[in-house]
Parts: C-alpha cells; sequence; structure tokens
C-alpha cells in the first residue's frame, strides 16, 4: 500500500487488525480491544524520560519472552497536537526488542515542516 492511499480516522484504522495489536494514543473505546490492544497516553513534554532510583521495582515478572517487547511502526507528526510524545518514540527504539519506527512523510506541507531527524527516520521506516 502506498502512502498516499493510506487514511486515518480518529476512531477507526484503514485495514483490518485481526490479530495484531494496535498501540495508539488517545484510542477510541469503540475500537480498543480491552487485555489486548494498547492505549498510548499523550506524555507531558517535561516527562522523565527515566523511572525512579535503582531497586524501585519490587519485582520483573513482566513476560518479555517473545522477540519483541514493542514494535511501532507510524506517522510522525513534526508539528501539531500529539507531535510531542512521537517525536520522542525514538528514545526507546534500540533495534532489538524496541522497534519504535516513523516517517515524518504526511500531508502536503511535510516537507516544509520537517525536524534534523525527519530523513534519518524516513531512512529507517523503508528498511
Amino acid at each position: 500500500m502506498k502512502q498516499s492511499e493510506y487514511t486515518f480516522s480518529l476512531n477507526t484504522v484503514s485495514f483490518n487488525p485481526g490479530m495484531a495489536i494496535l498501540a495508539k494514543a488517545s484510542m477510541s473505546t469503540a475500537v480498543f480491544r480491552p487485555g489486548f490492544d494498547i492505549s498510548i497516553p499523550l506524555f507531558h513534554k517535561n516527562h522523565p524520560e527515566k523511572g525512579g532510583e535503582p531497586g524501585f521495582v519490587a519485582s520483573n515478572n513482566f513476560p518479555a519472552a517473545k522477540r519483541y517487547l514493542l514494535a511501532f511502526k507510524g506517522k510522525r507528526y513534526v508539528h501539531g497536537i500529539g507531535s510531542e510524545t512521537r517525536n520522542s518514540l525514538y528514545h526507546l527504539h534500540n533495534e532489538r526488542d524496541l522497534v519504535l519506527v516513523t516517517t515524518c512523510i504526511h500531508g502536503k506541507s511535510w516537507k516544509d515542516l520537517k525536524d534534523e531527524r525527519c530523513d534519518e527516520d524516513n531512512a529507517e521506516y523503508d528498511r
């Protein structure tokens, strides 16, 4: 599917996700599947990148027996609502078990508004 053929709605996706987990900010309760999909909060721009002091976590029983703990491929908005959250996703990307790739290509004015990360992000997205 070409990027120009991709359509987006705040409440739906333009494809049948099947058994794919949807991870989306501000996900509608009409499409959210409890215990399956992930609703990502929009973080404040001053949210810390790392958590508390060492020893803060009492146990680490998170089930991470899969190859990828988190995978996200989507559009990164270089301006507007939600842009700060998506612009921060590259901090989580480690190319091993946390794979988060974004593209700046969307809309008509993306080239005029692109930032210093767009070329690198677009190349990683297309890889």
